[in-house]
């Protein structure tokens, strides 16, 4: 499981990933045609979408199965515990594949205002 500590009120800031599969892997991101961080949270069961600009990607981050996800306001005035997850979809070159990266944890704690 990977656990991401945020808090309260941090805004425009890049979260990093490295996908692997089940063996312990990496992931080859290249061909995908979208990259979505998926996150809900424990206490009202909302779901809330953040997609990667794959523009801002490099071939090589891609192949090496990396991605990051500019996170804006997001967490500016929620605090919390979200289960996570990363879902890919490839393009029609890979058969519009769709694999999902699960057991992200993210914890929004409160700042020391």
């Amino acid at each position: 499981m990977t656990e991401i500590t945020i808090v309260k009120g941090d805004k425009n800031f890049l979260l990093n990933f490295t996908i692997y599969d089940a063996d312990d892997q990496i992931v080859d991101l290249t061909g995908a045609s979208t990259i979505t961080l998926k996150f809900k949270s424990y206490e009202d069961g909302t779901v809330t979408s953040v997609n990667a600009n794959l523009v801002d990607h490099t071939p090589a981050q891609l192949a090496a199965g990396e991605v990051h996800f500019f996170i804006g306001s997001e967490f500016v005035s929620i605090t919390g515990e979200f289960k996570a997850e990363i879902e890919i979809t490839y393009d029609a070159t890979l058969d519009n594949r769709v694999i999902t990266a699960p057991n992200i944890s993210i914890k929004v704690i409160p700042d020391l205002t």
